[in-house]
Formats: structure tokens, C-alpha cells, sequence
């Protein structure tokens, strides 16, 4: 009678919560293929949920020639039929540091209690320009239009009532140089609801919304017109012809028993000029604008031989850094460094771009000495005077003693850790205010779920002995290659094998077992895409991880 009772109420909690099946994760990526020097966007876009803070940042296989990163996150509603439906959508820059061909692996998102899986992508790294086969999505902007306040009534549209224009300047730029694109709508007449407005995509830019709108009035062939416009900077990450697509608004007039008209713009050309090589400073990585400042510091400025320091590099300007992956700096001897992860800020204030980002890289000290951390710099291409210009920042003294894998090197590690994590919150990107809604199918499925819970533990399974937890925790053990990877991926997060080294250090694991770890790894990813894979490599590789699991856990 009891199992009978558990079924029921399993089918009728099923019921209720595949009501709310319209919550659905999707990935899109906006090139199949680039060059070296080119970027690409992965965007991760939530239908039907607003309450989603955070996604992780996606794994590529092979782990060292694609730099992924954070960029934006948007919120956005929409209004089909008088149903309002929250989104969000979560943006991520992806630059090739080496040419090959790649997997990005899906992600894993909760929505509502629910765990949903992103298909992988695949992406090739050539030497030259890459094509572009795949349309992008927005990754940014969402305006939409306030309901002006016009200067007269009509209860029909008639003649030039609303016009609806789009303007993209300059229509010749560098690659990486900004592109502004403004949609103007003009009113004469009152609009029963706010006009519906589908933003552009553009293939193979990335696009930043002016966060301001502009109202105005104006006077076309006698009659008075409210002014509303909408403005988005696009930044092309590859050169060549492009055509930005017609913008289309909904409008509609004369209330509930009115009409409906459609406006739509011309479709605008740009042309995107490849970055001059005459001149090219060899510390160039892609950064673009007028002015740039850049500045260096390390949290300590004195450490021992066999000590890891961390060095932030703080750069900011008029142009998108999100588009730069790393600044310059120069092999110092004595020294190892690698990049971990920093923050990105970009936004437009009072029309124009600024950006701020910080690099972080931990520095190894190999040897005693006196060094001088010198030759930090940012080169940048000025598209007003058509050169490259450098900035450097000022010089550091490092003080390095004696010293052979210290005893407070554990302390150095935690002061490392506690830096990471007081750093800033990452810009979560533009958003736009929503209101959030639970359905009422979706509280009947937790207080079925609530009821199935006080029945199973009134039962008191497994012949009254109580329920069990699994040694595997609750995604239990690894059943083939691609469980098995992912039970690795959870192990050590990270988008490279630095970072998840850095993970590693934190938790107390010797040099040794974490270049283990990276070998089961990469072994791993070879195995689950090849044609065939016995289940003899499976039972070999999985008796590993155990392995390295139990001496982790001692």
C-alpha cells in the first residue's frame, strides 16, 4: 500500500512540475570557425527564469589554447498576449591563445529545482580569418521603447503618424573599434501599449546597450513628434563587410479592438578594417581606443625563494577589454608566472566606453635576490591617428631571501586565497528590471514532493532500517566515460589547467598528484571521443580516480 502511495504521488508531482517544462537552457555559439587574433561569444540564455544568479564558466578540451571569460549577464521580459515571461542570458568571450580544433563542453544549469544540460560546441582555431556560418545572438541589449508622451491624439493610424529610423555610425571602423547603432522612433499619435521591438543581430560583433534612452521632440512637415531613441554600441571582432539586418517595432493603436502595424528600418553596411601590422608593437594583444591608464602591484613586496606572490595588473580606458585578453609582460629570470582569473567591468557613461579590468597573475619565486619588476605594459591601436601607442606602469621592487618550500608557505597560499576572495563581484552586465512569478503548479509540485518526503520517512524504507546515503555522493558512481569526467570536472572546476591548479594548491595536493589528476584527465577526454571505447579502458581509468580520491581524502 505504501509503494502504491509513493508512485501516486510521484506521478501527480511529475505532473504538476512538467507544467513549468517551458524553462529550457540553451548555448549558441556565433562562429564555428576563427583565426588567431579573432574572438568568439558563447551565449547561455535561461527561458522562463529570472532567479538564476550565476552560471559556471564552460571546460574546452583540449584545456590550454582557448582563454573563456565572463562578459555580461542580461535580464530581460517579454509580453505575449498579456503573459509576461522572464529571461536571462549569460555571455561568455572565448579567445583562441593556439590554433586547433575544440569541444566546449555543455553546462549543467538548475532552473526551478531542475537540472538542465547545454549541448557541447565545437570550435576551430585556424591561422587566417575563420567563417562565420552561424548567426549570432545579441549577447547584450534588450531596449525597449517607453510609451512617449505625444503632443496629439489620433484613434487610427493615418499617413506618416509613427516613423520608425536607424543610423550606424561610423560605417567604417577597426576591428574592435566601436560601431553605434541608433533606432529612433517618431510619434504623433498615442500607442496603446509600449511597442514591441525585437533587438538586431549582427553576425560576428559584440554588443554593449547605451544604458540611457533619449527623448525629444521634433517637427517633420508641420506636425510635432516625440522622440525616442535607442542606441547600442556593436564591437566587431573580425574584419569585413557586414550587414546589420532591418530593426522591426510592433506598435498598436486604438486599444483592445484597434490594429496592429509593423515598422521596419533599411539594413545598414559597415565595413571592418583589418588592425594595421606597419608598426605593430610585438607587447600588442588587441586592445583598441584612445587612452588607456595602467597600473601594477603585488600583495606583498618581500617573500622567500620557493613562495608564490600574486602581481594585479589594473588597466582601464575608452575602449573594450573584454576583447584583451591578457596585458604584456616580460620573462623575468628568476621567475614563473601564469594568468588566474580577474575581473572585467564595461559600460557606456555619458556616451562613451568605459572599461576597467583586472589581471591577476601568481608569480613563482625560483631564486634570492633583488628584482625589479619592470616593462608592464598595454599597447593600443588609436583609430583617430591611425598608430599604436604603449603604456607602461610604474616599476616594482620585489625582495626575495633565502628560503627552500618554507613552512608558512601554507600561510602564503591562504593570503593568495583571501585576496581572490575579497576581489569585487564580476559586472553582471546591463539589466533591466523585472517582475518575478511563480506559478501555482510549481507550488503544488514542492508540496507534493513535501508530502512524498513524510510518507517515504513514515515507511521507513529499507525494511525500517532508514534511507541510506550513497558512497558517491547523490550523482552516484561514474558509469561511463562521460560521468566519469565530469565526476573530474567537479573535483577541480576550472577552464584551464591553471586554474584548476590553483583549485588543487588550495585543497593540499602535491605537485605530484595534481599532474596526475591533469593526466587522468586528458586520458579521459581522448577516450570518450574516440569511435570506440571499451569498457576494459573505462574499469582502468575509473579504478584511477578512486585511487587519487582516496589519497586526496587522507
Amino acid at each position: 500500500m505504501v509503494e502504491r502511495l509513493i508512485l501516486l504521488f510521484l506521478f501527480l508531482a511529475a505532473l504538476a512540475t512538467a507544467q513549468t517544462g517551458d524553462d529550457k537552457v540553451t548555448a549558441q555559439l556565433s562562429h564555428q570557425s576563427i583565426g588567431m587574433g579573432e574572438s568568439a561569444v558563447l551565449s547561455i540564455s535561461i527561458n522562463g527564469a529570472s532567479d538564476v544568479l550565476d552560471v559556471p564558466t564552460p571546460a574546452a578540451r583540449p584545456d590550454f589554447g582557448l582563454q573563456i571569460q565572463p562578459i555580461g549577464r542580461e535580464i530581460s521580459m517579454t509580453s505575449i498576449n498579456g503573459v509576461s515571461q522572464t529571461s536571462s542570458k549569460f555571455n561568455f568571450l572565448i579567445t583562441p591563445l593556439k590554433k586547433g580544433r575544440y569541444v566546449i563542453d555543455g553546462v549543467t544549469v538548475t532552473v526551478n529545482g531542475v537540472d538542465y544540460t547545454t549541448l557541447t560546441q565545437r570550435l576551430e582555431v585556424t591561422d587566417g580569418l575563420g567563417s562565420n556560418p552561424q548567426p549570432q545572438t545579441n549577447p547584450w541589449s534588450n531596449p525597449v521603447f517607453p510609451n512617449p508622451s505625444q503632443p496629439r491624439l489620433s484613434q487610427s493610424p493615418r499617413g506618416e503618424d509613427v516613423l520608425l529610423e536607424a543610423d550606424l555610425e561610423p560605417k567604417r571602423v577597426y576591428k574592435h573599434q566601436a560601431t553605434v547603432y541608433t533606432l529612433r522612433l517618431l510619434a504623433a499619435v498615442r500607442l496603446f501599449r509600449d511597442p514591441r521591438y525585437n533587438p538586431i543581430s549582427p553576425t560576428g560583433f559584440l554588443a554593449l546597450p547605451f544604458n540611457e534612452q533619449n527623448s525629444s521632440q521634433t517637427q517633420r512637415d508641420g506636425r510635432n513628434y516625440a522622440v525616442t531613441e535607442a542606441k547600442t554600441a556593436f564591437f566587431p571582432l573580425t574584419e569585413g563587410e557586414y550587414i546589420f539586418p532591418p530593426s522591426e517595432v510592433e506598435l498598436n493603436f486604438g486599444g483592445f479592438f484597434g490594429r496592429s502595424q509593423r515598422l521596419s528600418t533599411q539594413p545598414k553596411v559597415v565595413e571592418v578594417l583589418p588592425l594595421p601590422t606597419e608598426g605593430q608593437p610585438v607587447s600588442f594583444t588587441g586592445a583598441v581606443g584612445e587612452e588607456f591608464q595602467i597600473k601594477a602591484h603585488l600583495n606583498r613586496n618581500q617573500a622567500q625563494a620557493g613562495q608564490t606572490v600574486e602581481l594585479k595588473v589594473d588597466v582601464e580606458g575608452d575602449g573594450h577589454l573584454g576583447l584583451v585578453p591578457y596585458p604584456y609582460l616580460p620573462d623575468w629570470e628568476g621567475l614563473s608566472k601564469r594568468q588566474t582569473d580577474g575581473d572585467t567591468s564595461t559600460e557606456i557613461r555619458s556616451g562613451q566606453v568605459k572599461s576597467q579590468r583586472t589581471y591577476v597573475f601568481r608569480l613563482k619565486l625560483k631564486e634570492p635576490g633583488s628584482y625589479k619588476l619592470d616593462d608592464i605594459a598595454l599597447a593600443y591601436f588609436r583609430p583617430s591617428v591611425e598608430r599604436y601607442e604603449v603604456v607602461k606602469a610604474p616599476p616594482i621592487e620585489l625582495q626575495v631571501s633565502p628560503g627552500e618550500a618554507p613552512a608558512d608557505e601554507a600561510e602564503a597560499g591562504k593570503t593568495l586565497k583571501n585576496s581572490e576572495s575579497e576581489k569585487p563581484m564580476e559586472n553582471p552586465g546591463p539589466m533591466v528590471p523585472v517582475s518575478s512569478h511563480i506559478s501555482d503548479s510549481f507550488f503544488m509540485g514542492c508540496f507534493l514532493i513535501g508530502i512524498m518526503g513524510v510518507v517515504l520517512s513514515l515507511s521507513g524504507g529499507d525494511g525500517g532500517k532508514g534511507l541510506r546515503l550513497p558512497a558517491w555522493s547523490q550523482l552516484g558512481k561514474p558509469k561511463d566515460m562521460a560521468q566519469l569526467e565530469k565526476a573530474l570536472v567537479t573535483l577541480a572546476p576550472g577552464l584551464d589547467s591553471i586554474s584548476r591548479s590553483v583549485h588543487l594548491e588550495g585543497q593540499n595536493w602535491t605537485p605530484q598528484r595534481i599532474e596526475r589528476y591533469e593526466e587522468l584527465r586528458r586520458k579521459v577526454s581522448a577516450q570518450r571521443y574516440r569511435p570506440t571505447s571499451g569498457s576494459e579502458n573505462f574499469e582502468q581509468l575509473l579504478s584511477e580516480f578512486i585511487a587519487l580520491r582516496k589519497e586526496a581524502s587522507k
